[in-house]
């Protein structure tokens, strides 16, 4: 549950359309709330998840009707008995980005603007491997474009994606993510090609550290940096 009010005092109650997360004017109301079921053996793993609140009902927003409820679905497959190798497919959160839809999972009590033009949620097909020390994580995922459940029409190439992160330094806890997107539009009846590159890094300054430096840059942008500190009060 959450109050916010806006100084521009709004008449339709919205705030601008940028933001995702607590965007009603004067009003209490739910952001997110959400049901979630799990399940993980050695080799399957799955999760179904349905939501509500203001975040779904904007977010979501272009999807199908029948999706806009949808937390996550997903199923992954353990593609080796030895090395931790998972194959998943469906929907989930997303790689990239600096803020989780939970509050609970964001390292700021308050939401960023980088964070709510980042993905929440993607769709496709992700594999990902966890190194024996459990220190690195690689994953590479096909998915259907920027926080897309249905592919957007008249789209027919899929979007790739890639995450590196390193799990345990000590000293300097480092995470890559890049997102490429190619979106064919029919312009003036001309086919056109519109690619959204999109990279980024998070990296805390030091082991036990409230600051986090933040790095997001893609081909018109040529970069834009942020250094924040998430002490919670």
């Amino acid at each position: 549950m959450y109050y916010s009010y806006d100084f521009g005092n709004p008449a339709n109650h919205e705030r601008p359309s940028f933001f995702y997360n607590f965007n009603r004017h004067n009003e209490a109301n739910l952001d997110l709330g959400f049901i979630n079921a799990s399940y993980t053996s050695k080799n399957v793993r799955a999760n179904f998840g349905l939501m509500a609140g203001t975040y779904a009902q904007y977010n979501l927003s272009a999807e199908q009707s029948m999706l806009r409820n949808l937390w996550q679905a997903n199923v992954g497959v353990k593609l080796s008995g030895k090395k931790n190798f998972w194959l998943d497919a469906g929907v989930f959160p997303s790689h990239i980005g600096f803020e989780s839809a939970v509050g609970k999972s964001c390292d700021a009590l308050t939401r960023c603007i980088i964070g709510d033009n980042t993905p929440f949620y993607e769709s496709g097909i992700k594999i990902g491997y966890t190194s024996d020390n459990s220190k690195w994580f690689l994953s590479g995922l096909v998915i259907n474009g920027w926080q897309r459940i249905a592919r957007v029409h008249g789209n027919n190439t899929p979007a790739s994606e890639h995450k590196l992160r390193l799990l345990q330094t000590g000293k300097l806890p480092l995470t890559i993510a890049h997102l490429l997107e190619m979106i064919n539009r029919i312009v003036f009846l001309k086919c056109a090609t519109t690619i959204i590159s999109m990279h980024y890094l998070m990296q805390r300054i030091n082991s036990g550290s409230p600051w986090v430096l933040i790095m997001a840059w893609n081909k018109k942008v040529k970069a834009a940096v942020s250094i924040i500190n998430c002490t919670v009060l």
